[in-house]
């Protein structure tokens, strides 16, 4: 997929009718020269307007059933002055989720031939995923006419929990955040802890604690904790080994567990065995498991099909896993090894603030 983008300014590409030729160049095996150029690719322009509405500032990421703001500009492209009402249709498979927070058809003001209008407004989303911002429209009372207003933008929701925003009680003292699992080159590619109180950007994993944790976790070395290095390359089980401390660890937090996405070199799959010797695989994206009666977890490559299985007994699996991958137990017996190496003695270190308990740090 290409997304091309016009050399012209804004203005003149909405006039424009011809967009261009497309033209590729190769060359074959023998290194002669190919060439393929089209007819000048041309389109049909958009139908005026009375009165168009653009969106200038939305929330690319929102919290379900939580109020957000939209701020819009409508622009009278007409010669005659309009009074205009927005309006909100709650129509099922138009609106795309979200409900209005506020009254519907209240007045935005009046608009002079071709000027501009700021107005905002509010929305709360009733579902999850990525949504389009649709159902809006303007009434202009002089004219009686309705304008309806476009797919304004696209917005990700995600249920309350997820969106890691900050809740202090005290001021300091403790913080309700997330752990996200990142790996970065340096010495020779580390996987690494992040307490967070925001998403961060290219993370592997996150989890989300059931209590909320100490605030110093977010602010020593930027929250940052070291799990492995050199597991970037040739020691490529050093890096399941990594996943397997981090997992770990969100079971010691007793957290909600989300497999975010992988590297492309090394891509991995989360398989979980619970008291019924059921083995299930972690799925990848923004669903969130817990680790209730788990009593093992395994980390081996995506296309590995060893734990492609319905049920294996617990030893059995980590037995398994551990000849490919790292695994990590939950129930006290062990965990091979390998994953040996996962444990969380980082957790453990001197590093508790005074006036703070180990029990305290744990929670």
């Amino acid at each position: 997929m290409f997304r091309l983008r016009g050399k012209l300014p804004s203005s003149q590409l909405k006039r424009t009718t011809a967009l261009g030729r497309m033209e590729v160049v190769w060359k074959s095996t023998m290194g002669e020269p190919g060439r393929l150029q089209s007819n000048v690719v041309q389109r049909k322009l958009p139908g005026a307007r009375a009165v168009e509405v653009n969106v200038t500032s939305v929330p690319h990421e929102v919290a379900l059933e939580t109020p957000f703001d939209v701020q819009c500009v409508a622009t009278n492209t007409s010669s005659k002055e309009v009074q205009l009402f927005l309006h909100f249709e709650p129509v099922p498979g138009r609106t795309g989720g979200f409900v209005f927070d506020g009254v519907s058809g209240r007045g935005i003001g009046s608009l002079a031939p071709y000027a501009t209008l700021t107005f905002s407004f509010s929305l709360i989303a009733l579902d999850t995923g990525i949504l389009k911002l649709n159902g809006l429209y303007l009434f202009d009372a002089i004219s009686e006419q309705r304008f309806d207003v476009v797919a304004l933008a696209d917005i990700f929701v995600q249920p309350a929990e997820e969106v890691h925003e900050v809740e202090n009680t005290s001021g300091s003292a403790r913080t309700k955040g997330a752990a996200y699992l990142t790996f970065s080159t340096e010495n020779s590619g580390m996987l690494s802890l992040n307490w967070s109180d925001k998403p961060v950007d290219g993370a592997l994993a996150a989890f989300v604690p059931k209590v909320p944790v100490s605030r110093f976790k977010f602010t020593t070395n930027n929250g940052r904790t070291e799990l492995i290095r050199d597991c970037g390359g040739v020691k490529v089980r050093r890096f399941y080994e990594g996943f397997a401390m981090f997992l770990k660890t969100a079971r010691s937090f007793d957290g909600k567990f989300t497999h975010i996405s992988n590297l492309p070199k090394l891509q991995v799959a989360i398989y979980f065995n619970d008291e019924k010797q059921a083995v299930t695989k972690v799925p990848v994206g923004p669903q969130f498991v817990t680790f209730e009666s788990v009593k093992a977890a395994a980390i081996i490559p995506l296309l590995d099909p060893s734990l492609n299985v319905r049920t294996m007994q617990t030893r059995m699996f980590q037995q398994v896993a551990e000849k490919v991958g790292a695994t990590v137990a939950f129930d006290g017996g062990g965990t091979g090894r390998r994953s040996g190496r996962a444990d969380v003695a980082f957790l453990k270190k001197s590093d508790t603030p005074k006036g703070e308990t180990k029990a305290e740090e744990i929670n």
